[in-house]
């Protein structure tokens, strides 16, 4: 088992890095393109909708199938088009490519939380799903500090091509081990319709489902809708150059990491209920405060703060979801990461809004309001979410 989850690990490293290497690159590709930055972050949108909406085909695929069949023939496939973006040549098809990239790049993250939901017991599950956020971590770092260097001295276009080979080779033995491993059967196990929408319709007539889906929809809107904009505000506030934007940006990474190696600590100390709120508390000042960084190394701590606070919330969500519908929960991890990502891609775009006529400091203090009112609405709620009984 412990051989499975370090394969899984490593698939989400390369889907992590491929969800956040395009985040340092958007001067980088509206320069090439001749586009304005706001314009270009629709490559954002595009891969953030496309992750989001397929969850819609692999949850019940993978609920029916085997959650490692998927996740092994998804990545494959994302290899092909991850690939092809290095060949686009305009924004448009930059885009198209991205949204096909997303949609089979959907599969791995989600089934495989399904996946440790199904194998390992509740009261280890915070841990192991944490020590795995510290992989989707190194991933985010991978691909920022990647793209960022090969931006400043060769193309963006070169990531691409390294992660699509990344991604086709790790796909190969966890097809070899869909079919070689006997694995415990995931407890009250109900079968669902491939197709359709009535598995999702149904999963969302119970009360704590609907309510860890909105949280999770606004997590995405204000705190990964604003992230896209990051690098946007390096370069034109303290004018720093792609490969520094992309080593500040992993400083969030970081911060991932550090909260992974302290799992363990804060679930005993905080509980789930503090690590939402404080959790919440922080990345909203932070977010508040970072365009009024004055150098790179305030901007540097403000990441690594702001990651480390964002897990505390968003393992908290993650944990709970693959609990709350123990025998669906391949359906339940595929609509927690579409409402994750529809609410990033729905929140790129708006926020692009707001930056195109106010600016970053107003789109970043919005972002602040909106990730504090959504820790305290869901900490008064977490006994809601929590009434299903254990699986």
């Amino acid at each position: 088992m412990n051989a499975i989850i370090r394969l899984l690990s490593v698939a989400g490293f390369v889907v992590s890095a491929l969800l956040r290497v395009t985040d340092p690159l958007l001067p980088a590709i509206a320069q090439d393109y001749g586009a304005s930055v706001a314009n270009t972050a629709m490559i954002v949108t595009a891969y953030a909708l496309a992750y989001g909406l397929f969850q819609i085909l692999y949850g019940p695929l993978g609920d029916r199938i085997g959650k490692l069949r998927v996740i092994g023939g998804s990545l494959a496939i994302t290899a092909v088009g991850t690939t092809a973006c290095a060949a686009a040549n305009s924004i448009e098809s930059l885009a198209a490519f991205r949204f096909t990239t997303g949609m089979t790049a959907a599969a791995v993250i989600p089934l495989s939380l399904a996946f440790f939901g199904d194998q390992v017991p509740y009261d280890k599950r915070q841990v192991t799903i944490g020590r795995y956020v510290g992989w989707l971590m190194m991933g985010q770092i991978f691909g920022a500090s990647l793209a960022g260097a090969l931006a400043e001295y060769f193309s963006w276009r070169i990531v691409f091509i390294l992660l699509g080979a990344t991604a086709l080779a790790i796909s190969i033995p966890i097809h070899v081990a869909a079919r070689q491993t006997i694995l415990t059967p995931p407890p009250e196990r109900t079968r669902t319709r491939l197709f359709g929408l009535s598995p999702y319709l149904n999963l969302l007539k119970s009360r704590p489902v609907r309510l860890l889906m909105s949280a999770v929809f606004f997590e995405g809107f204000f705190s990964y809708g604003g992230f896209a904009y990051l690098g946007a505000v390096l370069r034109t506030h303290l004018g720093l150059g792609y490969l520094a934007i992309g080593a500040i940006l992993s400083g969030y990474g970081l911060g991932g990491i550090a909260y992974s190696m302290s799992v363990a600590w804060f679930v005993r100390r905080l509980g789930e209920r503090w690590m939402v709120m404080i959790g919440s508390l922080m990345v909203a000042v932070n977010y508040a405060v970072f365009t009024s960084a004055p150098n790179w190394e305030s901007a540097l701590f403000i990441l690594l703060m702001t990651g480390l606070a964002f897990y505390m919330v968003h393992n908290t969500f993650q944990t709970l979801a693959t609990e709350v519908e123990p025998g669906k929960r391949g359906v339940t991890l595929s609509l927690f990461s579409f409402a994750l990502f529809l609410g990033q891609g729905t929140g790129v775009a708006l926020l692009g809004r707001v930056v195109a006529s106010a600016g970053y400091t107003a789109m970043f203090l919005l972002c602040g309001m909106g990730i504090i009112t959504l820790g305290l609405w869901f900490q008064s709620r977490l006994a809601d979410v929590k009434q299903h009984p254990r699986g």
